[in-house]
């Protein structure tokens, strides 16, 4: 049965081979669909406990932003950004008809109404520049009260759509059905209820298979025989670049014999470009391989975004946010290889009056407060752009990420190189970060097909 916290879905299902042919929903769960490609990375792997990305890489790079010592980061702010990261279309996602569990939406933190600097931060405990705690929550009001009519938030609000299993989004229409339905020799059709837990799980196998609605859906279908993303091997055969922000240099140590990669040395330049792989938007990521992006319903969702024809479907602006993801303003960093844009962030207003107990910011100035003061103080949001602190750190081929070990951890990993070790100097640009992006999602030996595959 249908809850005020759940959508209806339709499926229609091949009965010989238990597979979902596509889902009809209206525009309310394509807007949960199409709120994953504005979805940071890091924000994929906390939602879903750091179990994705497998084979890929990005889960270890995710537990060493865990395991890391605060002491190397800039900031007490910088672990949380990278676990947490904030998204620049937090403000469409309050208004889902579902609330996707776990993710930050519009919640922020501010010092004691006492300071005088009227800073916001979306990181709690990050310093203030009067040397406090920014530990007081804050939250921004929701836009639309539970009792109104959803009008959608990406998509227009009475459109119903056609939803295949490797999410392909088309609009509903008898063409399209028959031509579905010529691909199947008996169907039945089922109806379920979407509701929070089911956006997890749907995350989940968005991650893991290209039959994504069959496996989130038919509970009893043998995933053994879902259709798997593949392991695709990544080459990169250029050692240089031609971008004109400067080069990362890093030295590879490499086991003589297999060629593969035991560990690369580095600086604090190359981990804030690995780190910072957790603050992009999936959208943004799929946009910016071109088609190289490995898991194929987010190519899919991606293309049909682009396909929809946007003053027949979209809510006015909207589609923007989808096509173009940004980075939120206080994470954006000039000297990125990857140089993804910021997004200017909204107007934050706040009763700053001394004693008001208030934790509500407004996005329009000039709002009365419940303590009868008009609302009108502006706040900014803090930059919380510098990650890392500079010393000299390792990363194995999985990228694993650590402060670079005793002399003595150090020689266990050289001793595994049984024919001896040899050394070599990388130069990393934005050509070798786009790779080292795309193999980190599909790889275990990420910097050996990056750096030393045309020797074998």
């Amino acid at each position: 049965m249908a809850t005020n916290n759940t959508i209806t879905l339709k499926l229609i299902v091949d009965k010989s081979r238990n597979q979902v042919v596509y889902a009809e929903a209206d525009s309310k769960f394509v807007d949960i669909l199409l709120s994953f490609l504005t979805l940071p990375i890091g924000t994929i792997l906390s939602l879903t406990n750091n179990k994705l990305f497998s084979p890929g890489s990005l889960n270890n790079l995710y537990q060493s932003v865990v395991d890391l010592d605060d002491k190397y980061f800039d900031l007490m702010a910088s672990k949380a950004m990278l676990l947490h990261p904030s998204n620049s279309a937090e403000g469409k996602l309050s208004d889902l008809a579902i609330h996707i569990e776990g993710s930050t939406v519009l919640q922020y933190y501010v010092c004691d109404e006492s300071c005088h600097w009227e800073l916001l931060s979306p990181y709690a405990n990050t310093k203030c520049r009067c040397g406090a705690s920014m530990a007081r929550k804050v939250k921004v009001t929701r836009k639309r009260s539970s009792c109104e009519e959803y009008e959608g938030v990406f998509m227009k609000g009475l459109t119903r759509f056609m939803i295949s299993d490797g999410w392909v989004i088309t609009p509903a229409s008898t063409r399209v059905v028959l031509s579905l339905l010529e691909q199947v020799n008996s169907f039945e059709e089922r109806e379920v209820h979407f509701g929070p837990s089911d956006i997890i799980r749907l995350l989940r196998c968005s991650l893991d298979s290209n039959t994504v609605l069959t496996d989130a859906f038919l509970a009893e279908r043998d995933r053994s025989n879902s259709s798997k993303i593949p392991g695709i091997v990544v080459r990169q055969n250029r050692r240089t670049s031609s971008s004109s922000i400067a080069n990362i240099k890093l030295k590879l140590f490499i086991d003589r014999k297999d060629k593969k990669v035991i560990y690369a040395e580095c600086d604090e330049y190359f981990i804030d470009l690995l780190f910072r792989f957790l603050t992009f938007p999936m959208g943004y990521v799929v946009k910016k391989l071109e088609g190289k992006f490995p898991i194929s319903c987010y190519n899919n969702l991606y293309k049909s975004v682009l396909n929809l024809d946007e003053a027949s479907y979209f809510q006015t602006c909207s589609r923007d946010f989808l096509i173009n993801p940004m980075l939120p303003e206080h994470l954006y960093y000039h000297n990125q290889l990857i140089n993804i844009p910021a997004r200017a962030p909204d107007k934050f207003y706040m009763c700053r009056t001394s004693c008001c107990q208030s934790t509500d910011l407004s996005l329009i100035a000039n709002v009365r407060c419940q303590c009868g003061v008009i609302t009108n103080k502006r706040m900014k949001l803090i930059d919380c752009r510098e990650i890392i602190k500079r010393t000299v750190y390792m990363v194995t081929d999985d990228l694993v990420v650590t402060p670079l070990p005793s002399i003595s951890v150090i020689s266990l990993y050289l001793m595994r190189a049984r024919e001896g070790v040899e050394e070599m100097d990388v130069t990393v640009g934005e050509d070798e970060a786009l790779a080292l992006l795309q193999a980190s999602m599909i790889s275990k030996t990420v910097l050996t097909d990056l750096f030393t595959a045309e020797q074998n």
